[in-house]
């Protein structure tokens, strides 16, 4: 027992631990044919010392090994010297091993500790900072170092401090992590330039959402949620404004403020109007009192179209001519074209105009069979005896409904009973009329199955309600994910331990301290 000394070993339960930690390490650093001299050398000291001659070599023996050494071996072996209170590190390594070893140590002077080359990884640094409770001491090299490695917890601290942003890019260089870490602190860090598939295998339901509204999808969105309200306010819900209003970031308020105050001139700035995702809510909110000049732009083109359709469902032909006639001379799409002279033919066809219905629908074209229809009609109505005539009224639009809308029973019930509050009765009797007929007209129309006696417009819908692309403007920014770490104090400070601990092993000395130099 007293040949131990030799080695720096005291003390019966030093000496038990000293042969195992000899034993592991020969195991995990082995003596095969690639060793080099060192090792192997390294070895024969270490087997003499386990057989019963401890020499002072054997530190400088356990030095070479542990350099071969995994660096969870290291760590492993420089705990138990640690525990066995083996006095084989410099005095500034041993200060340094009490500190790492014992939370509770008080802070090293400055002095003493390691400096940014004794520290390549920053784990004595970062261990200090969890100790102290002050992550924010931390250097930016010394951030540079550690988002490489570093517990995910101890990141999600960081983040959380503002410390690491996305500048550091933690998900490129940490090798031990797997796709989800990756993802997470993407997420975390730079939550726009996750893609939906990583999103989805986060189970982050707000990023799933966010991409399924820029997607269209509107079967993935929460009612009555955030996304839910953009996209009907998107297709002219103009209701659902001010419950937005509370779910959007300032910025985005500030924008919709100037949509809706926009819609008190018809003014827009030149950006709004540019943008075409906002066209059905900027035409749903304003109004025009006179008729609106196509001439001033593809919005004011599109909308002066919608007002003219909404005047002829209101039944007002004498102001629907007057907007149609607008674009006279205007430049606009063959689409659009086509509607604005069906429009005119059909208020033309109200005056009993039949000649300036066939001049109008001569240039419809034959691509739409409802255009070729309507001129057909046209054609069959001039034909025929003026007291045989049909109205000339399709009866879905007398109801201020689009044509062959499925649900006209319910609005016309609706309309019946607003008849009923007129003032004269002589008005209300041939309102209810006009409503009675139009009623009879598309119940024969159904029992015949034959619509073919109606005027049809628009010949196509999609020209009055553009693709309904999704209010990206308004959209709010996507959040960061929220934090799904919980920072483990002890656990944390053990795994920095382990990675600080192979630092020490510059500290090594070549032969055990004399008892006269302990600290």
């Amino acid at each position: 027992m007293r040949a131990w000394r030799r080695a720096g070993v005291f003390g019966a339960e030093a000496v038990q631990r000293v042969e195992r930690l000899l034993t592991d390490l020969l195991k995990a650093v082995p003596g095969d044919s690639d060793a080099d001299a060192t090792v192997a050398a390294a070895r024969v000291v270490v087997r003499t010392n386990l057989e019963g001659e401890p020499t002072p070599q054997l530190v400088g023996a356990v030095h070479a090994l542990l350099c071969e050494a995994s660096p969870e071996h290291v760590a492993q072996t420089l705990l138990a010297i640690h525990a066995a209170h083996l006095p084989w590190l410099s005095p500034l390594g041993t200060q340094r091993l009490e500190a790492l070893v014992d939370p509770s140590c008080p802070p090293l002077a400055v002095a003493v500790r390691p400096s940014l080359s004794e520290d390549p990884a920053g784990a004595f640094a970062l261990h200090a900072a969890l100790c102290s409770g002050d992550l924010g001491e931390l250097s930016d090299r010394t951030m540079q170092r550690i988002v490489h490695w570093a517990p995910l917890a101890v990141l999600d601290e960081l983040i959380d401090l503002g410390r690491v942003t996305a500048a550091y890019a933690p998900w490129r260089y940490r090798p031990d992590a797997d796709d989800d870490e990756r993802a997470y602190l993407r997420a975390r860090l730079e939550p726009e330039a996750v893609e939906e598939m990583q999103a989805r295998a986060l189970g982050w339901r707000e990023a799933v959402e966010h991409h399924a509204f820029l997607a269209g999808r509107v079967e993935e969105l929460t009612p009555g949620g955030c996304y839910d309200l953009l996209r009907r306010a998107g297709e002219g819900d103009s209701a659902v404004l001010d419950e937005l209003e509370a779910n959007l970031t300032r910025d985005a308020v500030l924008e919709l403020r100037a949509v809706k105050g926009g819609a008190l001139s018809g003014n827009w700035p030149t950006r709004m109007l540019q943008d075409r995702s906002l066209w059905r809510l900027l035409a749903a909110l304003w109004e025009p009192s006179v008729p609106i000049n196509p001439a001033r732009g593809p919005f004011y083109a599109y909308r002066a179209l919608c007002y003219a359709h909404t005047l002829i469902l209101r039944r007002d032909f004498t102001k629907a001519a007057a907007q149609l006639e607008r674009f006279k001379d205007v430049e606009v799409a063959a689409e659009m074209k086509r509607e604005i002279n069906t429009m005119h033919a059909y208020v033309a066809l109200q005056g009993d105009d039949l000649g300036r219905c066939v001049e109008l629908l001569a240039s419809v074209g034959e691509d739409f069979p409802a255009g070729r229809a309507n001129r057909d009609l046209i054609l069959a109505r001039v034909s025929t005896l003026r007291n045989e005539r049909q109205h000339p009224s399709n009866p879905y639009l007398e109801l201020g409904l689009p044509h062959y809308h499925p649900d006209w029973k319910s609005r016309y019930r609706e309309l019946r009973r607003a008849s009923r509050r007129l003032a004269d009765e002589s008005a209300e009797r041939a309102e209810v009329a006009r409503l009675n007929r139009a009623m009879k007209r598309i119940e024969e129309a159904t029992r015949a199955d034959d619509w073919s006696g109606f005027f049809v417009l628009p010949l196509d819908p999609g020209v009055l309600t553009p693709s309904a692309a999704p209010l990206a403007v308004l959209a709010p920014v996507l959040p960061p994910l929220v934090r799904r770490t919980a920072l483990d104090d002890a656990d944390a400070l053990r795994t920095v331990r382990d990675r600080a601990l192979p630092g020490l092993l510059d500290t090594f000395l070549a032969a055990p301290r004399r008892p006269d130099h302990q600290i």
